[in-house]
Protein backbone atom coordinates (compact mmCIF):
# COMPACT_ATOMS: atom_id res chain seq x y z
CA UNK A 1 0.00 0.00 0.00
CA UNK A 2 2.91 2.36 0.74
CA UNK A 3 6.71 2.17 1.40
CA UNK A 4 8.86 4.93 2.98
CA UNK A 5 12.42 5.24 3.68
CA UNK A 6 14.71 8.00 5.15
CA UNK A 7 18.70 8.28 5.06
CA UNK A 8 20.31 10.53 6.62
CA UNK A 9 24.03 11.43 7.07
CA UNK A 10 24.31 11.10 10.50
CA UNK A 11 24.37 7.79 13.22
CA UNK A 12 20.69 7.52 12.87
CA UNK A 13 20.07 4.39 11.20
CA UNK A 14 18.20 4.36 8.07
CA UNK A 15 14.60 3.72 8.81
CA UNK A 16 11.75 1.66 5.91
CA UNK A 17 8.41 2.06 6.71
CA UNK A 18 6.10 -0.25 5.27
CA UNK A 19 1.93 -0.58 4.92
CA UNK A 20 0.70 -3.61 3.27
CA UNK A 21 -2.73 -4.62 2.45
CA UNK A 22 -4.14 -7.90 3.84
CA UNK A 23 -7.59 -7.03 2.67
CA UNK A 24 -8.14 -10.86 1.83
CA UNK A 25 -6.78 -12.06 5.26
CA UNK A 26 -4.13 -14.29 3.72
CA UNK A 27 -0.99 -12.27 4.06
CA UNK A 28 1.34 -13.71 6.66
CA UNK A 29 2.13 -11.05 9.80
CA UNK A 30 6.19 -10.75 9.01
CA UNK A 31 8.54 -11.88 12.39
CA UNK A 32 9.86 -9.20 14.65
CA UNK A 33 13.66 -9.28 13.41
CA UNK A 34 12.88 -10.59 9.65
CA UNK A 35 15.39 -8.55 7.21
CA UNK A 36 14.06 -6.87 4.38
CA UNK A 37 15.91 -6.30 1.01
CA UNK A 38 14.49 -3.02 -0.69
CA UNK A 39 15.11 -1.49 -4.23
CA UNK A 40 13.44 1.55 -6.12
CA UNK A 41 13.76 2.53 -9.42
CA UNK A 42 11.36 3.15 -12.20
CA UNK A 43 9.96 0.61 -15.06
CA UNK A 44 12.92 -0.02 -17.43
CA UNK A 45 15.83 0.77 -15.25
CA UNK A 46 17.65 -1.00 -13.07
CA UNK A 47 16.72 -0.79 -9.33
CA UNK A 48 19.29 1.19 -7.02
CA UNK A 49 19.81 -0.66 -3.84
CA UNK A 50 18.55 1.00 -0.32
CA UNK A 51 19.89 -1.63 1.53
CA UNK A 52 19.00 -4.27 4.25
CA UNK A 53 16.83 -3.34 6.78
CA UNK A 54 15.47 -5.40 9.92
CA UNK A 55 12.08 -5.27 11.49
CA UNK A 56 11.61 -4.23 14.94
CA UNK A 57 8.09 -2.82 14.74
CA UNK A 58 5.34 -4.83 13.37
CA UNK A 59 1.00 -4.28 14.08
CA UNK A 60 -1.82 -6.07 12.23
CA UNK A 61 -5.12 -3.84 12.11
CA UNK A 62 -8.77 -4.16 10.65
CA UNK A 63 -10.89 -4.76 8.54
CA UNK A 64 -9.96 -4.17 6.39
CA UNK A 65 -6.62 -5.93 6.98
CA UNK A 66 -3.83 -3.61 7.11
CA UNK A 67 -0.11 -5.02 8.05
CA UNK A 68 2.33 -1.90 9.56
CA UNK A 69 6.06 -2.66 9.44
CA UNK A 70 8.59 -0.36 10.99
CA UNK A 71 11.93 -1.63 10.14
CA UNK A 72 15.55 0.23 10.64
CA UNK A 73 19.08 -0.35 8.84
CA UNK A 74 20.58 -4.15 9.55
CA UNK A 75 24.00 -2.28 10.33
CA UNK A 76 22.86 -1.04 13.83
CA UNK A 77 22.99 -4.06 16.34
CA UNK A 78 21.98 -4.15 19.67
CA UNK A 79 25.51 -4.75 20.97
CA UNK A 80 26.41 -1.53 19.57
CA UNK A 81 23.75 0.24 22.01
CA UNK A 82 25.40 -1.09 25.17
CA UNK A 83 26.74 1.25 27.41
CA UNK A 84 30.72 0.50 27.66
CA UNK A 85 33.51 2.22 30.13
CA UNK A 86 36.65 2.18 28.71
CA UNK A 87 39.44 4.46 27.49
CA UNK A 88 42.17 5.51 24.58
CA UNK A 89 45.40 7.56 25.61
CA UNK A 90 48.00 8.96 23.42
CA UNK A 91 46.32 7.10 19.85
CA UNK A 92 44.88 8.23 16.74
CA UNK A 93 41.16 8.83 15.76
CA UNK A 94 41.65 5.98 12.82
CA UNK A 95 42.85 3.44 16.14
CA UNK A 96 40.05 3.85 18.08
CA UNK A 97 37.70 3.92 15.40
CA UNK A 98 39.02 0.36 13.87
CA UNK A 99 38.63 -0.83 17.47
CA UNK A 100 34.71 0.37 17.83
CA UNK A 101 34.34 -1.34 14.59
CA UNK A 102 35.93 -4.59 14.86
CA UNK A 103 34.06 -5.01 17.65
CA UNK A 104 31.16 -4.83 15.66
CA UNK A 105 32.04 -6.75 12.93
CA UNK A 106 32.17 -3.80 10.94
CA UNK A 107 34.36 -2.80 8.07
CA UNK A 108 35.83 0.93 8.87
CA UNK A 109 36.21 3.22 6.11
CA UNK A 110 38.00 6.11 7.51
CA UNK A 111 38.87 8.85 5.38
CA UNK A 112 42.83 9.34 5.23
CA UNK A 113 42.91 12.87 7.04
CA UNK A 114 40.65 11.83 9.77
CA UNK A 115 42.50 8.58 10.40
CA UNK A 116 46.03 9.71 11.32
CA UNK A 117 44.38 12.68 13.98
CA UNK A 118 45.96 12.51 17.42
CA UNK A 119 43.67 11.69 20.13
CA UNK A 120 45.56 12.29 23.52
CA UNK A 121 42.95 11.13 26.20
CA UNK A 122 39.55 9.54 25.20
CA UNK A 123 37.27 8.06 27.48
CA UNK A 124 33.97 6.34 26.44
CA UNK A 125 32.05 6.55 30.16
CA UNK A 126 28.78 4.86 30.24
CA UNK A 127 28.29 5.22 26.88
CA UNK A 128 27.65 2.91 23.74
CA UNK A 129 29.78 2.45 20.84
CA UNK A 130 26.64 4.53 18.77
CA UNK A 131 26.98 7.43 21.27
CA UNK A 132 30.68 7.34 20.91
CA UNK A 133 30.85 7.56 17.20
CA UNK A 134 27.93 10.42 17.50
CA UNK A 135 30.37 12.06 19.71
CA UNK A 136 33.45 11.52 17.58
CA UNK A 137 31.53 13.16 14.36
CA UNK A 138 30.36 15.82 16.40
CA UNK A 139 33.40 16.54 17.40
CA UNK A 140 35.32 16.50 14.19
CA UNK A 141 32.64 17.34 11.64
CA UNK A 142 32.56 13.96 10.18
CA UNK A 143 29.94 12.02 8.68
CA UNK A 144 29.80 9.29 11.28
CA UNK A 145 27.91 6.26 10.09
CA UNK A 146 27.16 2.87 9.66
CA UNK A 147 26.00 1.25 6.58
CA UNK A 148 26.22 -1.76 4.15
CA UNK A 149 28.52 -3.58 7.13
CA UNK A 150 30.86 -0.81 7.26
CA UNK A 151 31.54 2.22 9.65
CA UNK A 152 32.06 5.78 7.88
CA UNK A 153 33.65 8.07 8.98
CA UNK A 154 34.69 11.08 6.53
CA UNK A 155 34.31 15.05 6.13
CA UNK A 156 30.99 16.35 6.24
CA UNK A 157 30.65 18.43 2.54
CA UNK A 158 34.11 16.86 1.29
CA UNK A 159 32.15 15.49 -1.89
CA UNK A 160 33.95 12.40 -1.90
CA UNK A 161 33.56 8.97 -0.55
CA UNK A 162 35.88 7.51 2.20
CA UNK A 163 37.37 5.68 -1.21
CA UNK A 164 38.15 8.73 -2.60
CA UNK A 165 35.28 8.67 -4.97
CA UNK A 166 33.94 12.06 -6.26
CA UNK A 167 30.39 12.21 -5.34
CA UNK A 168 28.53 13.59 -8.37
CA UNK A 169 27.00 17.30 -8.27
CA UNK A 170 22.93 17.15 -8.91
CA UNK A 171 20.97 20.29 -10.57
CA UNK A 172 17.50 20.60 -10.14
CA UNK A 173 15.21 22.95 -11.77
CA UNK A 174 11.67 24.03 -11.27
CA UNK A 175 10.26 21.60 -13.40
CA UNK A 176 11.62 18.86 -10.64
CA UNK A 177 9.72 19.73 -7.38
CA UNK A 178 6.61 19.80 -6.11
CA UNK A 179 7.56 22.29 -3.57
CA UNK A 180 10.76 24.10 -1.86
CA UNK A 181 10.72 25.81 1.13
CA UNK A 182 13.85 28.23 1.98
CA UNK A 183 14.38 29.65 5.57
CA UNK A 184 16.77 31.41 7.31
CA UNK A 185 17.79 30.31 11.05
CA UNK A 186 18.28 33.06 13.15
CA UNK A 187 19.08 31.04 16.46
CA UNK A 188 22.22 30.58 15.99
CA UNK A 189 23.51 33.55 15.03
CA UNK A 190 27.35 33.35 16.80
CA UNK A 191 30.03 35.17 15.08
CA UNK A 192 32.65 32.47 16.50
CA UNK A 193 33.01 29.19 18.75
CA UNK A 194 35.32 29.24 21.74
CA UNK A 195 36.82 25.88 23.68
CA UNK A 196 38.60 25.26 26.24
CA UNK A 197 41.66 22.85 27.42
CA UNK A 198 43.19 22.08 30.49
CA UNK A 199 46.90 22.75 30.21
CA UNK A 200 48.44 20.12 32.84
CA UNK A 201 52.21 20.60 33.10
CA UNK A 202 51.14 24.18 34.17
CA UNK A 203 47.62 23.17 36.00
CA UNK A 204 45.69 26.01 33.67
CA UNK A 205 42.75 26.74 31.94
CA UNK A 206 43.06 28.02 28.38
CA UNK A 207 40.86 28.94 25.63
CA UNK A 208 41.54 29.04 22.11
CA UNK A 209 38.71 30.16 18.66
CA UNK A 210 37.09 29.65 15.20
CA UNK A 211 35.81 32.38 13.82
CA UNK A 212 35.50 35.96 15.76
CA UNK A 213 35.99 35.53 19.23
CA UNK A 214 33.17 37.99 20.59
CA UNK A 215 29.82 36.83 20.43
CA UNK A 216 31.47 33.18 20.37
CA UNK A 217 29.66 30.25 21.20
CA UNK A 218 31.31 28.45 24.31
CA UNK A 219 31.36 24.78 24.17
CA UNK A 220 30.79 22.89 27.38
CA UNK A 221 33.43 20.06 27.27
CA UNK A 222 36.84 21.38 28.45
CA UNK A 223 39.37 19.30 26.09
CA UNK A 224 42.68 17.89 27.15
CA UNK A 225 44.91 19.82 24.49
CA UNK A 226 45.30 22.77 22.51
CA UNK A 227 45.23 20.65 18.96
CA UNK A 228 41.37 18.74 20.38
CA UNK A 229 40.12 21.80 21.86
CA UNK A 230 41.17 24.35 18.32
CA UNK A 231 39.48 20.88 16.10
CA UNK A 232 36.35 20.97 18.42
CA UNK A 233 36.17 24.79 18.04
CA UNK A 234 36.67 24.66 14.21
CA UNK A 235 34.17 21.75 13.44
CA UNK A 236 31.72 23.19 15.65
CA UNK A 237 31.62 26.83 13.78
CA UNK A 238 32.02 24.83 10.48
CA UNK A 239 28.28 23.30 11.84
CA UNK A 240 26.86 26.59 12.32
CA UNK A 241 27.67 28.23 9.37
CA UNK A 242 26.16 25.32 7.61
CA UNK A 243 23.10 25.72 9.17
CA UNK A 244 22.54 29.24 8.91
CA UNK A 245 19.83 28.61 5.97
CA UNK A 246 17.85 24.99 5.52
CA UNK A 247 16.15 24.31 1.98
CA UNK A 248 13.68 21.87 1.91
CA UNK A 249 12.46 20.27 -1.70
CA UNK A 250 9.77 17.64 -3.10
CA UNK A 251 10.74 16.52 -6.06
CA UNK A 252 7.70 15.15 -8.14
CA UNK A 253 9.72 12.48 -10.01
CA UNK A 254 11.67 10.11 -7.18
CA UNK A 255 15.37 9.91 -7.37
CA UNK A 256 16.94 7.15 -5.92
CA UNK A 257 20.37 8.08 -6.77
CA UNK A 258 20.22 11.14 -4.38
CA UNK A 259 21.61 10.36 -1.03
CA UNK A 260 22.47 11.96 2.07
CA UNK A 261 26.30 14.24 1.45
CA UNK A 262 25.20 14.72 -2.44
CA UNK A 263 25.65 18.73 -3.54
CA UNK A 264 22.70 20.35 -5.06
CA UNK A 265 22.58 23.07 -7.18
CA UNK A 266 18.65 24.51 -7.71
CA UNK A 267 17.81 26.83 -10.04
CA UNK A 268 14.70 27.80 -9.57
CA UNK A 269 14.45 31.35 -11.07
CA UNK A 270 12.83 32.53 -7.35
CA UNK A 271 15.34 33.76 -5.59
CA UNK A 272 18.92 34.49 -5.50
CA UNK A 273 19.14 33.43 -1.50
CA UNK A 274 18.30 29.84 -3.44
CA UNK A 275 20.07 29.95 -6.84
CA UNK A 276 23.07 31.64 -5.64
CA UNK A 277 24.45 28.85 -2.87
CA UNK A 278 25.43 25.27 -3.04
CA UNK A 279 23.34 22.70 -1.05
CA UNK A 280 24.12 19.73 0.67
CA UNK A 281 21.64 16.87 1.26
CA UNK A 282 21.36 15.87 5.14
CA UNK A 283 18.60 13.55 4.84
CA UNK A 284 16.52 12.07 1.76
CA UNK A 285 13.26 10.35 2.35
CA UNK A 286 11.23 8.45 -0.91
CA UNK A 287 8.21 7.33 -0.68
CA UNK A 288 6.07 5.28 -2.89
CA UNK A 289 2.19 5.07 -2.46
CA UNK A 290 -0.85 6.51 -3.86
CA UNK A 291 0.76 10.18 -4.87
CA UNK A 292 3.54 7.71 -7.09
CA UNK A 293 7.33 7.87 -6.44
CA UNK A 294 8.94 11.17 -4.60
CA UNK A 295 12.04 11.97 -2.81
CA UNK A 296 11.51 14.52 -0.55
CA UNK A 297 15.46 16.14 0.33
CA UNK A 298 16.33 18.07 3.23
CA UNK A 299 19.42 20.55 2.53
CA UNK A 300 21.97 22.76 4.61
CA UNK A 301 24.41 25.04 2.85
CA UNK A 302 27.36 23.58 1.54
CA UNK A 303 30.94 24.27 2.55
Amino acid sequence: MSLSISAQRGDEADQLDLEISDHDGRMAIPTEGAVISVGLGWRGQALKSMGLFKADEVSWEGPPGKITVRARSADFTADMRIRRERSWRDTTLGAVLRQVAGGAGLTPRIAADLDARPIKILAQSRESDVALIRRLGAEHDAVATIKAGALIFGPIGAGVTTSGKALPQIQLYPSDGDKIRWRSISREKYDGVSASYHDAGGATRHTVHAGDAKGARKLKTVYASQAEAQRAADSEWRRIQRGAAELSVTLAIGRPDITPETKVRLFSGMKPQIDAATWLVKQVTHTLGDGGFTTALQLETAP
